[in-house]
């Protein structure tokens, strides 16, 4: 039972507000009627106690746990310590929910706006707010597993083993503390429920988004860098995050505005795309946002003139389709790991574009993706993950990655390499040690990277024992900068103390000769050769037409990119 909770709430944030303009001038609080909160608070028990509803505690949400700098690494508030300003109803929504439910690869999330109006004189006094979450994962490898066959379709744990889950929410505003939960609930839906869900016209469940049949889109152009927000905007693969695109649609409507929206996180065509469609109420236009990873995101809308125009929907990404005309180097790559055969590559790449062969297969890489690799298809001109990386990253508190500028300077041929040195680390589980990977990298700077090395089968970061693939895209994203990687001797140390952890990543430490005792449990070394330059246009000239880069996975992904190490 809801027992008057609005009207302790208000009087909660009464109390608050009248510290605040204690110091800062001599405003009074707001004091709602009786009648007033008697009202609000009706029609907050009947929202969130709705039939399979259960009941959360909203004091969770003043909590360190909600307010940690690990959820929220700029948020600051000089009134309270709470941390979490500056986010929309909708958004805030989205998060709340993910503090409860683990971690989804494949998500669609809908979500509803209602204000509740105190009487004439005190109107938006409070919001309900609607979140489902839909696991899109299954339906996702469903799809993949008719179109293109067993042999392609991630698996369950890839895909993402999940519920359908709707949470409810209301909320407060009160200077300098919007919107705050005063109650919380939720209840899973079962699998017919979700497939019977509505999402602005589209099924919940379906690979399609809300407008992509119908509708005359025109696109327009938003801001989307004149905020502040307290929380990391992007995700491991540069994506925005669920909460942020909800936030920046959320920043289109009117003030007071009830609103309906659905976010797509990878679900639509591929990985590594997300999409937000808004209905908005007080005109019924649909406003879209749509974004790939490492590409800036489009807008659309639809409501305004009868034209039709680009619709901004991304839902295709093609490999090697643009930047194939330059220059372009071909060597020779090859992975050296102690007790195993060695492992070699012929590499093409102008640095927008990469292609590693084995002489069986063709490995794609993309500088707008650095962390990812693909696999071609040949025989249906496709282009696979070799591996999926959907697991959530950890935050920055608990992993550290840093790249040091040695001064040391080698001739190689006819270019000056670069010696630098890595330390990138990631804690044991259950216990307060950590795992570093670190050793010399030799850089020849003014010749291009080569985006996805770090995936390749045989590299350094490739395996997936011991964490390797959580640390691989934050690799691959500190290194990309500093040109073709050469040379270079990593070697995995495991049982590693947090004070050597500390002193590893200072400035003051000469870590090119730091010795971790004996505590090393692998080393591999990569190593290139037969360095040349190609004629233009080399990379253009690999592929018929370009490759679609496909949401399966490359067959045996997941054994063929291990690295296992001893007694794993």
């Amino acid at each position: 039972m809801v027992e008057k909770l609005a009207s302790r709430f208000i009087g909660w944030i009464s109390i608050v507000y009248i510290m605040v303009c204690t110091i800062t001038s001599p405003a009074q609080a707001v004091v709602y009627p009786d009648t007033v909160n008697a009202h609000i608070d009706a029609e907050i028990e009947r929202f969130v106690e709705a039939p399979g509803f259960f009941l959360l505690d909203p004091n969770y949400f003043g909590s360190p746990e909600w307010n940690s700098l690990e959820r929220f690494p700029f948020g600051d508030s000089p009134y309270t310590g709470y941390r979490d300003w500056g986010m929309s109803d909708a958004g805030k929504g989205i998060m709340a929910l993910e503090a409860f439910e683990p971690v989804l690869p494949h998500t669609r999330y809908r979500v509803s706006v209602r204000n509740v109006d105190g009487n004439a004189e005190y109107p938006n006094v409070a919001r309900l707010i609607k979140v489902i979450r839909f696991n899109v994962g299954p339906a996702l490898a469903a799809n993949i597993q008719e179109i293109y066959g067993d042999q392609f379709t991630p698996s369950p744990v890839d895909i993402g083993v999940g519920r359908h889950v709707a949470y409810r929410f209301a909320m407060f505003s009160s200077q300098n503390l919007p919107n705050q939960i005063a109650a919380i609930s939720y209840r899973v839906l079962s699998e017919s429920e979700a497939q019977a869900q509505d999402c602005l016209g589209t099924p919940c469940l379906a690979l399609t988004d809300p407008g992509d049949e119908d509708g005359n889109w025109t696109d327009i152009s938003v801001d989307e860098d004149d905020d502040i927000t307290p929380y990391r905007r992007r995700d491991h693969q540069g994506l925005s995050i669920p909460t942020r695109v909800a936030d920046l649609l959320s920043g289109q409507k009117l003030f007071g505005e009830d609103l309906d929206m659905v976010i797509s996180n990878n679900v639509i065509g591929q990985d590594m795309i997300t999409n937000g469609v808004m209905l908005r109420q007080d005109n019924l236009q649909l406003i879209r946002r749509s974004e790939v990873a490492g590409i800036a995101a489009f807008w659309s809308t639809t409501g305004h003139n009868e034209a039709s125009g680009e619709t901004g929907m991304v839902d295709v990404i093609y490999a090697f389709q643009d930047g194939t005309e330059g220059p372009a180097l071909r060597y020779s790559l090859l992975f050296e790991t102690e007790g195993r055969p060695v492992q070699r590559y012929t590499v093409l790449t102008n640095g927008s574009n990469v292609l590693h062969s084995d002489g069986n297969t063709n490995f794609i890489g993309l500088a707008d993706f650095p962390g990812h690799l693909y696999a071609h298809a040949p025989h249906d001109n496709l282009a696979l993950a070799v591996w999926r990386q959907n697991a959530h990253m950890p935050a920055d508190q608990l992993f550290a990655i840093r790249v040091f500028d040695t001064g040391r300077r080698e001739a190689m041929g006819q270019h000056l390499g670069h010696e630098l040195r890595l330390v990138a680390s990631l804690p044991d589980a259950g216990a307060d040690t950590y795992r570093v990977w670190t050793g010399p990298i030799w850089t020849i700077p003014n010749l291009p990277s080569a985006p996805g090395l770090q995936t390749l089968p045989g590299s350094p970061f490739s395996g997936h024992a011991r964490g390797l693939s959580v640390v691989r895209h934050n690799v691959a994203d500190a290194l990309a900068a500093y040109g073709l990687i050469a040379r270079a001797e990593i070697t995995l140390h495991t049982g590693i103390g947090r004070e050597r952890i500390e002193a590893l990543l200072s400035d003051n430490t000469d870590n090119s000769r730091m010795s971790l005792n004996g505590t090393d449990r692998q080393i591999i070394r990569l190593r290139i050769g037969n360095l040349e330059q190609v004629e233009d246009g080399a990379l253009g000239k690999v592929f018929d037409a370009p490759p679609r880069i496909a949401p399966g996975s490359w067959p045996g992904s997941s054994s063929a990119v291990a690295i296992p190490l001893l007694n794993d």
